[in-house]
């Protein structure tokens, strides 16, 4: 079971948007209990009693029990009603509140949004989204300025991605030549418009990054292969035109 709780905290700055991912689910094998418990704020790992705290929320007994020593029940029937009245306790202390907090954001900032634009939310926070295009704003704080930076932010990529659709299909056969000799750099694509926080992101969460390795930078076809999209190919591209202009 998933749900996201959004936290709107008004601040001098704007308003600050943090988004609660919850992750739970209960389930039991012939042999074993099973109990996945899981909570983020803003992509970042937190704690069960912290977002207890942040709903005015007591921890339910099955977050904190050592579920290792529990045993299943002893038939198939059995099992399924534990599985239900487990997840359903777990069901009730999940918060889901992310279409209102939309609509809120929406309706506070209507005046600074243009024709097409709306304020969404997802695991990372607070993000503008324009006709499938998405910029996070930076830690999450909404305000005139930021918005603004995130139209521009938007405006630029739809330009590159038009100007790299364009030549893509008159370079393809140059684009397979430097695949290969081509690094991509965090800063290649912080200039190709993907914004930070959704960079740094898919950056930590990197099988070498988890493993202890600081990266420069990944080979073009190997990044490729990790994830193909064009937020992946933007910071491609930006990384090609650098390689051609040293």
């Amino acid at each position: 079971m998933k749900a996201i709780f959004v936290q709107l905290e008004e601040k001098k700055s704007g308003v600050k948007v943090t988004a609660w991912l919850q992750e739970f689910s209960y389930s039991e094998s012939c042999h074993n209990v099973y109990l996945h418990k899981s909570i983020y704020r803003n992509g970042a790992k937190s704690t069960v009693p912290t977002f207890a705290k942040v709903t005015n929320q007591e921890v339910p007994e099955i977050l904190t029990a050592n579920v290792y020593f529990w045993h299943p029940g002893a038939n198939a029937a059995w099992r399924r009603s534990n599985e239900k009245n487990r997840n359903s306790e777990l069901a009730d202390f999940m918060r889901d509140n992310k279409k209102e907090a939309e609509e809120k954001l929406n309706e506070m900032f209507a005046k600074h949004l243009i024709r097409g634009e709306k304020i969404c939310v997802d695991r990372l926070g607070a993000y503008l989204s324009y006709r499938n295009n998405d910029y996070h704003f930076d830690n999450s704080i909404v305000n005139k300025r930021s918005i603004e930076k995130a139209r521009e932010a938007i405006k630029e990529r739809r330009l590159q991605d038009i100007r790299s659709h364009r030549e893509q299909k008159l370079q393809k056969e140059k684009f397979d030549n430097l695949i290969s000799k081509t690094f991509v750099t965090i800063d290649d694509s912080i200039k190709a418009g993907n914004c930070k926080v959704g960079i740094m992101h898919f950056y930590n969460n990197l099988e070498l990054v988890n493993k202890g390795f600081k990266l420069r930078a990944l080979r073009a076809d190997a990044l490729l292969r990790i994830r193909d999209d064009k937020y992946t190919r933007r910071a491609v591209n930006a990384a090609m035109q650098r390689y051609n202009n040293d």
